[in-house]
């Protein structure tokens, strides 16, 4: 008596872990490539490279906008030395986070009666990580005719 089925059990045994090794190989999980990592949301503490100062920042919830900067400098700009001088501004919704990106500019008058004209103006642009969880970028500032600029680094502060 011929048996039949010993055939086909043996195509089953060669073809099985064939087509599952094809698949375990070719199938992707939806996981094993991820993109951008979202950008942290709440406090981030910036230095400045040239020691001339730091800045503080909040990213909302929904990691879309900067809704607050606290500025500290520490350093002399044109005839006037700042020392730990701080400038906060806020604005809502914020600004705007785009591709990982923001650019700031505020201006403080720093002048009193009648020399109202002494504005600092703090320029902050930057770009958040791949991973969200760094910053970095160029800042500059300009007051009284002179002005200085550099590079600033950035991470969560500990929310």
């Amino acid at each position: 008596m011929k048996n039949l089925l010993a055939p086909k059990r043996m195509y089953l045994f060669y073809v099985f872990p064939v087509v599952l090794l094809f698949c375990l190989l070719s199938c992707k999980d939806d996981n094993s490539e991820t993109g951008p990592g979202q950008i942290e949301s709440g406090n981030w503490t910036a230095t400045m490279t040239t020691g001339f100062g730091s800045f503080d920042f909040i990213v909302n919830s929904e990691s879309t906008h900067i809704g607050e900067f606290s500025i500290t400098l520490n350093g002399t700009l044109g005839n006037t030395t700042f020392n730990g001088s701080s400038f906060t501004t806020r604005s809502t919704p914020g600004w705007q986070i785009t591709d990982r990106g923001f650019s700031f500019s505020g201006n403080w008058n720093l002048g009193s009666p009648p020399f109202e004209s002494e504005i600092l103006t703090i320029t902050i642009d930057g770009s958040f990580s791949e991973k969200g969880d760094a910053a970095d970028g160029n800042w500059n500032a300009d007051f009284d005719g002179s002005s200085d600029s550099g590079e600033w680094t950035a991470n969560p502060s500990g929310n």
